[in-house]
């Protein structure tokens, strides 16, 4: 795990820990990720092929990016209020069936960042 200041700096810091083999970076969300695309080409990295890198949002600044960004797209709606309903009902976690409704919400949405997904 790589700590990423969303400074100047942090970027180039973060990427220029990585290891030179190919490596997959799932970032914490999609202002992290072009970030990290960005350091990671000014050090002569390939994407995907060398980095591939993954954010979370959906965002526009996903389809902006250049290569585009892959990204996990989710239904913040829903998630907020199976969180406020654990919270107001007192219970300790998601009900099984929660849980599976909010991964079945879930959608990778690909971009140029992370070799073509396959369906599984």
């Amino acid at each position: 795990m790589l700590y990423v200041d969303l400074t100047q700096e942090g970027p180039a810091g973060a990427v220029a820990q990585l290891p030179g083999l190919p490596v997959g970076i799932a970032a914490y969300n999609d202002e992290v990720a072009p970030a990290v695309l960005g350091a990671a080409q000014q050090f002569g990295r390939s994407i995907p092929d060398d980095v591939g890198i993954i954010g979370v949002d959906n965002s526009p600044l996903a389809r902006i990016a250049t290569p585009t960004i892959t990204s996990i797209d989710f239904d913040i709606e829903f998630s907020a209020r199976s969180m406020l309903r654990v919270i107001l009902d007192h219970k300790s976690g998601f009900q099984d069936s929660a849980a599976a409704e909010v991964e079945r919400r879930l959608r990778v949405v690909s971009g140029r960042s992370t070799p073509p997904l396959t369906q599984v």
